[in-house]
Parts: C-alpha cells; sequence; structure tokens
C-alpha cells in the first residue's frame, strides 16, 4: 500500500458510506474519492467525490483512471424484504463490478456484508461456520463473499449486524420506527412477548473497523489476504428491550404487547471475538448513547450527526 493511498469508497451518500468516509478524512492518512449515485458534497484536501451508477459497468470502469490502491464497497440496494429479488440482483450487478475493478486495478477490497448470510445457523455465529443462506438477498451477499476469495488479493469482508445512527432518520427497520413513534407519542407495539432479538451496531464504529482493517493492512502489509470479520456491538436486545429503551430515552410513547410471534423467536447472536483480537477494533458506541442522538434529529435539534 502506498505511503499516502488513494481510498475509493462506493455508496458514500448511505448510512454506512457516510461514516466511512468520515472516518477516512479523520485519519487524515489517505486521500479519499467518494463515490454516489445522486449527491455530491464538497470537496476538501483530502476528499473528492465521483458521480456513477454502480450498476452499469461502463461507469465502473471509467473509475480505473482513479488509480485507487484500495476499494471500500459499502454501495447496495436496501432490500424491502429478503426474499427481493430485484435488489439481490442489483446488489449482485455492482458487486460483480466492483470485484473486476479490483482485480483489473490490484486495489485491496473491503466489503460489506451482512448478518442475514447466517440464515438458519445456530448462535452465537462466528466467522467459521459454513453458512447457506437462501433467501435473495443474502445469497447475492455470500456469493460475493466467494468470490472476494478468490481474487488472490488482500480483501476484508466485514459482516455487519443492524446498522444505524442519526445520519439517515427516515430509514426503515424497527429501531427507527420505536423511535419515531415515541417522538410522535404514539403506542409502540411489539408482537407478543417481544422474545426476537437484534444486534444494533452504530455506523461511527462500522467506520472504526474499516479504519482498523486499513491498519492491519499496513502492520502485516506482506502477510495480507482475504478474510472475513463480524462487525457488531456484541450485545442482543429483544424488541421489549429496546422499545423500553426508546421511551426511556425519548421519555414519551408507551409500549404495547400485540398478537403472537410466529414460531421461535429469531435472535441475532455474533461474535466479535476476530475482530477484537486481529484488528484491535471493538465497539464504542452504547445504543442508549445512539438512540439518544438519533431521537433528538427526529426532535429537529442540529449537531455534528456523523460524530459521536
Amino acid at each position: 500500500m502506498n505511503q499516502t493511498p488513494t481510498v475509493l469508497v462506493t455508496g458514500a451518500e448511505g448510512l454506512l458510506g457516510r461514516h466511512i468516509v468520515r472516518a477516512l478524512v479523520d485519519t487524515d492518512t489517505c486521500q479519499v474519492t467518494a463515490v454516489s449515485r445522486m449527491a455530491v458534497w464538497p470537496a476538501t484536501k483530502c476528499l473528492t467525490w465521483v458521480n456513477a451508477d454502480l450498476r452499469q459497468a461502463s461507469e465502473v470502469q471509467e473509475m480505473a483512471s482513479l488509480k485507487a490502491d484500495v476499494i471500500i464497497h459499502a454501495a447496495a440496494m436496501l432490500p424491502r424484504t429478503l426474499d427481493d429479488a430485484a435488489a439481490a440482483e442489483a446488489n449482485h450487478a455492482m458487486d460483480d463490478h466492483m470485484l473486476l475493478l479490483a482485480r483489473q486495478s490490484g486495489a485491496s477490497l473491503i466489503y460489506m456484508s451482512s448478518l442475514s448470510v447466517y440464515e438458519d445457523c445456530d448462535t452465537p455465529w462466528d466467522e467459521s461456520l459454513a453458512v447457506h443462506p437462501v433467501a435473495a438477498y443474502a445469497a447475492s451477499k455470500h456469493q460475493s463473499e466467494r468470490a472476494i476469495q478468490a481474487l488472490g488479493l488482500p480483501a476484508a469482508t466485514l459482516r455487519i449486524s443492524s446498522p444505524y445512527s442519526a445520519s439517515d432518520i427516515t430509514r426503515p427497520g424497527v429501531l427507527y420506527h420505536f423511535a419515531r413513534e415515541a417522538v410522535a407519542g404514539r403506542p409502540l407495539i411489539v408482537t407478543g412477548k417481544g422474545e426476537r432479538a437484534q444486534d444494533f451496531v452504530h455506523g461511527a464504529d462500522i467506520g472504526r473497523a474499516v479504519v482498523a482493517v486499513l491498519q492491519h493492512w499496513r502492520e502485516h502489509a506482506a502477510g495480507a489476504r482475504a478474510e472475513t470479520f463480524n462487525i457488531a456491538a456484541g450485545h442482543p436486545i429483544s424488541m421489549t428491550e429496546l422499545a423500553e429503551l426508546v421511551v426511556s430515552c425519548c421519555g414519551s410513547g408507551d409500549l404495547v404487547h400485540d398478537g403472537v410471534e410466529d414460531g421461535p423467536p429469531y435472535r441475532a447472536e455474533l461474535s466479535v471475538a476476530r475482530a477484537k483480537e486481529i484488528l484491535r477494533w471493538q465497539p464504542q458506541v452504547e445504543l442508549r448513547a445512539g438512540l439518544e442522538q438519533l431521537i433528538r434529529h427526529m426532535r429537529g435539534s442540529h449537531e455534528d450527526w456523523l460524530a459521536i
């Protein structure tokens, strides 16, 4: 890797991309090229912006002239459901185009994957598990993971747990839904006993994980290879506990149980021991702090939503 590497970040306008760009710029150790399909933000001394639709192979190939040393592929179409075939197809095309660019340019690659590849596995989930995802979105992610392993380049696949931050208050998902309902003073409806559990990781911690990978590569350049890391908070929270925490943070809203949970409760429990040991990374943002910032944004307060 060069003394001052050029790092290309796709999906730079998204939740993950914004935090990754911010974390990289804050290190002041690389030249960042942020790739966005729609938005372009002001350039700075170490940050430039490029418009490109990654679904178009020709537009991706035009980025070869940027001569990136590292590609951080955070762009993805969020699926409406895990069986959203259109989103899976779009993501597969974007992934293929970016992997080809990495192969052609010899760039190291950091790929944002998903905890959904662990579907139907016993918990806790660690990176050594053999996974066979069935749903379209998860299968597409895992297919790209396998292709990355075959690149023969330094690569890191980050399996991200449920990401959140105040940088985007319009996102779907139960955490955002609960926060919006509480801010509006409406009841927070929890299905059954609310035993379903998710692990919510803040976008700032994901940005720090990317920086940790780059640091790891700098320190172990000769042995850099394709590796996989879980990036999560490491503390699953049930839907009942989440609703109670949101109400506590917000000071409004009520918890209401309704209906019956369908089958055994889902529990997303990812081990982050490998990231802690190899990358010397661990999550820093407590869920309460992240929720309080999110709620402040929903109430119209103004602050630096990427800093926490």
